[in-house]
């Protein structure tokens, strides 16, 4: 297995389209996104076994707006400064692997904390996941602006 992380200028566009391909697989995202909205994620997290993409996430660098946005729905303080952990997806054969500790571990390392991730409330896999990488969730649930489901925020400061 191949682990790679690097910005979006650096990727090839196979790995672009790989990216968007198994982003689809994601419920929240609108059906729309595009190769460009992808190239404004700091950086991108791959797995490949052998040429396929098996195991995508991202950092992301949020506005300000964002981030008081997130201060209001949730009630929850958040630093000014904090990178987002998001668009993570496991192909289902490969899920309950340490592909997921070793990606992240990765994508850390190039950024540092602190972090923060949203995660529907009904992702169980994915809450224990980021409690496993030392994230606790904070404030309340909120709604997606996407679909209205139930989202709760985690964050990680150490």
């Amino acid at each position: 297995m191949q682990f790679i992380v690097k910005h979006p200028k650096q990727c090839t566009r196979n790995e672009l389209d790989g990216f968007i391909w198994l982003l689809s697989k994601l419920s929240l995202l609108p059906s729309s996104y595009s190769i460009k909205k992808i190239s404004s994620v700091y950086l991108l997290g791959f797995c490949k076994d052998d040429a396929k993409i098996i195991w995508i996430s991202a950092i992301k660098k949020p506005k300000s707006t964002r981030i008081q946005e997130l201060r209001h729905s949730t009630a929850t303080e958040l630093p000014d400064v904090i990178w987002e952990y998001g668009y993570v997806y496991v192909s289902p054969s490969y899920r309950w692997s340490w592909i997921s500790k070793k990606l992240y571990a990765l994508l850390v390392k190039k950024i540092g904390i602190p972090l923060y991730a949203t995660v529907k409330a009904d992702n169980l896999a994915m809450k224990k996941l980021l409690k496993q990488f030392g994230f606790t969730q904070q404030g309340q649930s909120f709604k997606s602006a996407i679909d209205g489901k139930s989202l709760i925020i985690y964050t990680k400061n150490r």
